[in-house]
């Protein structure tokens, strides 16, 4: 759901409202009445032109958890049920989190190649260091 900036006129405080598209389009959706929390003063405001926006979650088939996702929170929740199943299992603790496959460093991997990633690791122990005879 969208976030729609406003300002106050008179004293320049801000704050946003979470509405849809249809409620900003219709009606401007549930604004508040003109009074400033910051410095309890009535004031009108207007709208700055910036919005976040958070695309929502298609609904897919996650390996991961073995089953159908459609929202963020449910693909949370059913990490953590994963977490809590092998935790049990194995008797290690485990905390399964969601990680953006755009971020090489979430993947752990370093900007020189995948040697130096096993490099790195292996130095910092996290690696067992192979050794060839």
């Amino acid at each position: 759901m969208p976030s729609y900036g406003f300002r106050f006129d008179a004293c320049e405080h801000e704050f946003t409202i979470d509405m849809t598209f249809a409620e900003h389009g219709v009606r401007k959706g549930p604004l508040p009445s003109g009074f400033c929390v910051e410095c309890e003063r009535h004031s009108t405001y207007r709208q700055v032109l910036s919005f976040s926006y958070r695309p929502s979650l298609r609904e897919h088939y996650n390996p991961a958890v073995g089953q159908h996702i459609s929202t963020d929170a449910q693909f949370r929740s059913e990490l953590t049920r994963a977490s809590d199943i092998q935790s049990e299992r194995t008797g290690i603790t485990h905390n399964y989190q969601p990680i953006d496959i755009d971020d090489p460093q979430s993947l752990g991997v370093t900007g020189e190649g995948l040697d130096a990633t096993y490099a790195e690791e292996t130095r910092s122990g996290r690696r067992e260091a192979k050794k060839y005879l």
